[in-house]
């Protein structure tokens, strides 16, 4: 497989979906490698260029931040999550150590599977919404496995890590 097309409409990907797909074209945005189509090269960040990095500027027409894109990427210290993601997937930040502060749109609808575990260095998730908003996102099992004690800021208050 060295190339595939995926829609603006999608939503989510499962994990694994592209696992030993080696020969992939990827399009490349500051450190990251996305796959999409002709109108959005941009729809999915498949992964990091490596996990050396230190800083990455997400796409504005990302919608998914796919399984684990930026895994061990020790070096990371903070990142804004651009609006029009709508899913943040499995292991997407996972061992992210020296991460403290994360920034997530309103549009997320959901984290999945410790997307955030073992970011031991975690102190503060900006929300661009509200609780209510907060609270609605589906968060699955494990999503903030060993991670610091953060605080969620949202519009409207804030949530401490329980």
């Amino acid at each position: 497989l060295t190339s595939i097309t995926i829609p603006d409409s999608v939503t989510s990907i499962g994990s694994y979906a592209f696992n030993n797909c080696t020969g992939l074209q990827y399009n490349e945005y500051d450190n990251a490698l996305y796959l999409g189509n002709d109108n959005n090269p941009y729809v999915a960040l498949i992964k990091s260029k490596d996990n050396l990095i230190e800083s990455v500027e997400i796409n504005e027409n990302t919608k998914i931040i796919y399984s684990s894109a930026f895994s061990d990427c020790t070096g990371l210290t903070s990142i804004t999550i651009p609006d029009g993601v709508t899913s943040i997937r499995m292991e997407a930040f996972c061992n992210c150590s020296g991460l403290t502060s994360i920034t997530i749109p309103d549009s997320v609808t959901s984290i999945v599977e410790y997307a955030f575990s073992g970011c031991t260095g975690l102190t503060s998730i900006n929300f661009n919404g509200t609780v209510e908003q907060w609270d609605a996102i589906y968060k699955a099992l494990g999503w903030n496995d060993t991670t610091g004690d953060y605080t969620v800021h949202c519009t409207d208050g804030d949530i401490p890590k329980n």
